[in-house]
């Protein structure tokens, strides 16, 4: 059964009150840091990131890690030096550091040998208040794949206590960020919107799909020298309140979607249908139209089978909102 999960996000051309909103993410552009990196698998040097697997053998996850930071602070070492490195040659978004972590590994269908950095969030999140994520992306000129699948999950508790070795961590991200990523020489916005049910305390990054959700393409050929999963670097990761509101404006839309979440179809309710409000349009997140129709009744019944699982905006008449699917 498809299963898609709609959340309701009003936007307004008019009445903004647009406020600055403190990043929650702690470090979140991996600047700061204890020591220099000068091997791989030493995340924990970044300040307050870590790497939510445990190896069998340690208790620690400041010892034996896996997961990757890349700073310029020391030069003497080419392994995880910026912007060179073992894994090729990229400057940081901003500043001198970011994080590397293997996304897939085309082993065990897929499954094998995933890499996540975590992060304790500088307050807790507050039940019903949105949440902006962002943050930018690059796949490593070594790295043999890419794919189509960038998450990210909010837990009350770090996920270090349900993963102790390096698989799939078996939890299902708030965001999820559908689109093949394979340039390496930029770096790629991966945003998204969440709504808090206010017990949020940490923020994981990676890729929580099984292999074969994973969309993985071969990027090099086997005589190009590669390391043999999808391998990418995270820079200027931020979490911010929603601060644009739009109250007054808010109280004029009539409109509902619903149910949420939705299981194979919405129900719009609409009880002005006349003149522009007729028109509903639902879009991908690339701009294509998927579903075009217009409202001719108080309440319109809406199949969704024939959308793949993934992330849609709606458009109402004159007027714009937007409803964010996830899986």
């Amino acid at each position: 059964m498809l299963r898609i999960t709609l959340k309701i996000v009003f936007a307004f051309c008019l009445f903004f009150n647009n406020v600055s909103a403190q990043n929650l993410v702690p470090n979140g552009s991996f600047e700061n840091f204890t020591n220099c990196p000068n091997t791989f698998g030493q995340i924990y040097r970044a300040d307050d990131w870590f790497q939510p697997h445990k190896y069998p053998w340690s208790n620690s996850v400041t010892f034996c890690s896996s997961s990757d930071y890349y700073n310029s602070c020391d030069d003497s070492t080419s392994f995880v030096s910026v912007p060179t490195s073992q894994n090729g040659y990229q400057f940081a978004h901003t500043g001198t550091a970011y994080a590397g972590i293997c996304y897939y590994f085309f082993l065990q269908n897929g499954n094998a040998f995933r890499e996540y950095i975590e992060i304790k969030l500088s307050q807790t999140l507050v039940a019903n208040k949105k949440y902006n994520l962002k943050y930018y992306v690059s796949l490593a000129n070594r790295s043999r794949w890419s794919i189509t699948r960038f998450d990210a999950h909010l837990s009350n508790d770090s996920l270090l206590h349900s993963s102790t070795n390096l698989i799939k961590i078996p939890v299902t991200p708030q965001f999820e960020y559908y689109g093949r990523i394979n340039d390496t020489l930029n770096w790629v916005q991966v945003a998204g919107s969440y709504t808090a049910i206010g017990t949020e305390n940490y923020l994981t990054l990676g890729n929580f799909h099984d292999g074969i959700d994973s969309d993985s393409m071969q990027e090099l050929p086997p005589n190009v020298p590669q390391f043999g999963f999808a391998y990418y670097y995270i820079d200027d990761v931020s979490l911010v309140e929603d601060t644009i509101t739009g109250l007054e404006e808010e109280r004029k839309i009539s409109l509902q979607v619903y149910p949420n979440p939705s299981y194979e179809s919405i129900q719009v309710f609409n009880p002005n249908v006349t003149g522009s409000n007729k028109l509903f349009k639902i879009v991908d997140q690339f701009g294509l139209e998927r579903i075009n129709t217009a409202l001719l009744l108080e309440t319109t019944i809406i199949p969704l089978q024939s959308l793949p699982v993934g992330v849609y905006y709606w458009k109402w008449g004159e007027e714009m909102g937007k409803i964010v699917v996830i899986k």
